[in-house]
C-alpha cells in the first residue's frame, strides 16, 4: 500500500472544551494522520490550552487577522493543508479510533476517486446516539452527480451535509471550494454540486 498523506482540517471558532475533545480523538488513532490543521477565526474564548496542545503534538494552527466566517474558514483550513487527502472536522465533533486507519484503506482501495464518505452517528455528551447517519451497508461508488441528486431524493439528505465523514483527494476540493454565497448551507450545495 502506498503512504497516504491525510490532512485533518479543523475550522474553528470558540468553544475550546470542545474542541479540545476533537483534537483527542485525533489523538487517539489507531493510524496517525499526515498533519493537522486548525485555522481559528478570531475566536473570542481563551484558546490559550488548545494553542499550548498545537504546539505540544506539533498540530498547525493558525488564527486568521479577522472574522472571516464559516465558510470563508472551511475554504481558508483546506488552502493550509497540505497532504494529498483532506478531511474536514467540525471543532465540536470527533473521530472513531479508526477513522485515519480504515480511510486510508479505503483510499488505497479507491485510487481514483476524488471523494471518499464514511457512514457518521450524532452522540450527546452522555454518550447518547442521537442520530445515525447511515449512508452505505457496503462499498457504492456514486458514478455521476444524478446518482447523488438520486440518493437526496430517496431521503438520504444527511449524506450532503456529514462533511466531517467525506475525504477529498486535495487536489479536487482545492477545485471545488465552497461556495460562500450559500452560506452555512455550502456544504450541501457543494455536495450536490
Amino acid at each position: 500500500m502506498r503512504k497516504i498523506k491525510l490532512s485533518i482540517c479543523i475550522p474553528s471558532y470558540n468553544r475550546p472544551d470542545l474542541l479540545e475533545k476533537a483534537l483527542q480523538s485525533i489523538l487517539n488513532q489507531t493510524k496517525k494522520p499526515y498533519e493537522v490543521v486548525v485555522v481559528d477565526d478570531c475566536s473570542t474564548e481563551d484558546m490559550s490550552k488548545i494553542l499550548k496542545l498545537c504546539k505540544k503534538e506539533a498540530f498547525k494552527y493558525f488564527v486568521n487577522k479577522k472574522n472571516i466566517g464559516l465558510m470563508n474558514n472551511f475554504n481558508a483550513v483546506l488552502k493550509m493543508a497540505t497532504g494529498d487527502y483532506v478531511t474536514l472536522l467540525h471543532n465540536d465533533a470527533f473521530l472513531s479510533k479508526c477513522y485515519v486507519e480504515k480511510m486510508v484503506e479505503v483510499i488505497n482501495k479507491y485510487k481514483n476517486y476524488n471523494i471518499n464518505a464514511t457512514n457518521g452517528i450524532a452522540v450527546m455528551e452522555d454518550r447518547r446516539v442521537v442520530g445515525e447517519y447511515r449512508i452505505f451497508l457496503k462499498d457504492k461508488s456514486i458514478d455521476s452527480q444524478n446518482d447523488l441528486i438520486d440518493m437526496w431524493n430517496r431521503d438520504f439528505p444527511n449524506f450532503c451535509s456529514v462533511i466531517g465523514c467525506t475525504v477529498y483527494k486535495t487536489k479536487f476540493i482545492l477545485e471545488n471550494l465552497f461556495d460562500t454565497k450559500w452560506g452555512n448551507e455550502a456544504d450541501l450545495e457543494n455536495s450536490l454540486r
